[in-house]
């Protein structure tokens, strides 16, 4: 598959498989072992401290029902952190869409550089 192909909206498959390992310190090696929502779920959690309840997260997730009640955790992260209004006013685009299959994927290492940066200051 060409890299072209692999792009979606300026960051392709390896590049946030990249991120995502380099963020976490794991080995994912592709992009479809992200759709269980655990990694999404602990980045939110390096981001906003005692926001996400990681005990509740399936970390044995295998079917597409235990993906979702993860990625609900993530759902309700974003409630809590108010992310959802905030993008939207951004960018016109919902980062509460479930990360999984390439749906505004890009916009999860835009958003924890953007908020790193702010609470840098």
């Amino acid at each position: 598959m060409s890299l072209r192909k692999l792009k979606w909206r300026g960051i392709g498959r390896l590049e946030l498989l990249a991120w995502v390992n380099e963020f976490l310190e794991t080995d994912y090696t592709k992009i479809e072992h992200l759709a269980d929502g655990i990694a999404y779920c602990q980045i939110f959690d390096a981001l906003y401290t005692g926001k996400v309840n990681l005990q509740q997260l399936n970390f044995h997730a295998r079917t597409e029902m235990e993906y979702e009640r993860n990625l609900k955790l993530l759902r309700r992260t974003f409630q809590l952190c108010d992310i959802r209004k905030r993008r939207q006013e951004a960018s016109g685009q919902s980062l509460f869409q479930p990360p999984i299959h390439g749906t505004n994927t890009n916009l999860i290492p835009k958003y924890s550089h953007r908020t790193i940066e702010i609470r840098s200051h």
